[in-house]
């Protein structure tokens, strides 16, 4: 399913369903082009960046969050990160954390 097909529903995810994952990649898009702290906006891209590679990949959500968590461990903003899941969770129907991950 691409992201357009997403629209403003609210969907349960699978296993390979994306939509969590591009929706908080979404919503740190939306921040990066917003802010004017460029220590904020490297650090999100850093941490966000190989997440359409993973996706065209094929690799599962469980994969790309967690691979998203460990590189948001590693730059020491885990919590922000898990701000924008927990956003992308309400929005999907999703329960945060997922029990598969993180």
């Amino acid at each position: 399913m691409t992201l357009w097909l997403l629209g403003n529903e609210k969907m349960k995810n699978t296993k390979n369903n994306h939509a969590l994952v591009l929706r908080a990649l979404t919503y740190v898009l939306v921040d990066i082009r917003a802010t004017t702290n460029l220590k904020k906006a490297n650090t999100l891209a850093n941490v966000f960046h190989n997440v359409p590679n993973l996706i065209s990949r094929k690799q599962n959500r469980s994969e790309i969050i967690s691979e998203i968590f460990a590189i948001a461990e590693r730059l020491n903003c885990r919590s922000t990160i898990e701000g924008y899941f927990i956003a992308a969770a309400a929005y999907t129907g999703e329960d945060w954390p997922l029990e598969s991950s993180v």
